[in-house]
C-alpha cells in the first residue's frame, strides 16, 4: 500500500450543525487526514460564523474554501477544495455524514496508484439522528445507532457490494463504457490519488444542480485506466436525516446523453482543457 498524505475534502451548504459532527468524526479516525478542506457552496453568514469556529477549534488542520452562492454547484465547490489541498490522496465526503473511526484506514488499505475507491452510507431516521451527538462520536459509541444485520438498510449494502464486485471483475475482461457506467462512484464517500483526479481534470463543472457529477467522474476515471474498488460492506458511514431531493436529478439527461469516449472534461480543474481519448 502506498504511503499517502490524505486531504479530506468535505462539502457543505448551510448545514453547519451537521458539519460539526462530521469534523468530530474525522478527528476520531484511526488514520487521521493530513488536512481537511471544507468546500462551501455559498453558506450564509450565520453558518459561515459556525464554520469558522469549527476551523479554529479543530485538532486537525482545517481550511474553509467558500464560493459565491449561485445555486447548487457541488462539482465546482469540490474542485475548489482540491485546488486548495496539499495532499497527494483525496478523500471526498459530505458535511452531513458521520464516519466510523476506521473509514479512512479502510480506504487507504484498498487504495492503489491506479485505483479509485467508493463506499456508501446508511440513512438515519429522524429519531436515530436525534440520538447522535458529538459525545457519542468521541466516546466510540457509534455502534449504538448502526443498524443491525437484520436491518434492510444493511442487507441492501451487502447486496450492492456483491453487485459492484461482479461488475468490477467484468470490467477487467470487458472494459467498455456500458460496463463502466454500472460501477458507480458515490461522491459522499470516495477517494483516489490526486494524480488520478487531475488526469481526468476533476469534476465536470457543467453539472449544476443536484446529482450525477460523481457518476461522471467515476466513468472518466475508468476510461483513463483507473480501476474501481468498493468498501461498501466494510466502511460504515451514517447519513444524518434531512429533507431529500424529490424527483429525478436535473443532471440525469445530460449525464445519460454523454457518450464520453474521452476521459478529460473541458470545464474542470483547468478550463477549456482539450479532451483526451480513452
Amino acid at each position: 500500500m502506498p504511503v499517502w498524505r490524505v486531504s479530506a475534502v468535505v462539502s457543505t451548504y448551510n448545514r453547519s450543525g451537521c458539519l460539526r459532527a462530521c469534523i468530530a468524526s474525522l478527528e476520531e479516525q484511526t488514520v487521521r487526514p493530513h488536512e481537511v478542506i471544507i468546500c462551501d457552496d455559498g453558506s450564509d453568514g450565520e453558518h459561515v460564523r459556525v464554520i469558522e469556529q469549527i476551523v479554529r477549534g479543530s485538532s486537525l488542520t482545517v481550511r474553509h474554501v467558500r464560493q459565491e452562492d449561485r445555486g447548487f454547484r457541488l462539482a465546482a465547490s469540490r474542485n475548489n477544495g482540491v485546488r486548495a489541498a496539499a495532499g497527494d490522496y483525496v478523500f471526498f465526503t459530505d458535511g452531513d455524514l458521520v464516519l466510523f473511526p476506521d473509514v479512512l484506514e479502510l480506504h487507504l488499505a484498498a487504495s492503489g496508484r491506479r485505483r479509485w475507491v467508493s463506499g456508501a452510507t446508511v440513512r438515519l431516521t429522524p429519531e436515530e439522528t436525534q440520538q447522535l451527538s458529538e459525545d457519542l462520536i468521541r466516546s466510540g459509541r457509534l455502534e449504538s445507532v448502526w443498524p443491525g444485520h437484520d436491518d434492510e438498510r444493511w442487507r441492501r449494502l451487502l447486496k450492492a457490494a456483491r453487485r459492484f464486485r461482479r461488475r468490477a471483475r467484468l470490467a477487467r475482461v470487458w472494459p467498455s463504457e456500458s460496463v463502466f457506467r454500472k460501477l458507480r462512484l458515490l461522491g459522499f464517500q470516495a477517494s483516489m490519488p490526486r494524480e488520478a483526479f487531475e488526469t481526468v481534470n476533476g469534476f465536470d463543472e457543467a453539472f449544476e444542480g443536484w446529482g450525477e457529477e460523481d457518476l461522471d467522474l467515476g466513468l472518466r476515471l475508468q476510461l483513463a485506466g483507473y480501476r474501481a474498488c468498493t468498501v461498501l460492506d466494510r466502511s460504515r458511514v451514517l447519513h444524518l436525516h434531512h429533507p431529500r431531493w424529490q424527483g429525478p436529478p436535473p443532471n440525469r439527461s445530460y449525464y445519460e446523453r454523454l457518450r464520453r469516449g474521452e476521459f478529460r472534461c473541458r470545464n474542470g480543474l483547468v478550463k477549456d482543457a482539450l479532451p483526451s481519448q480513452g
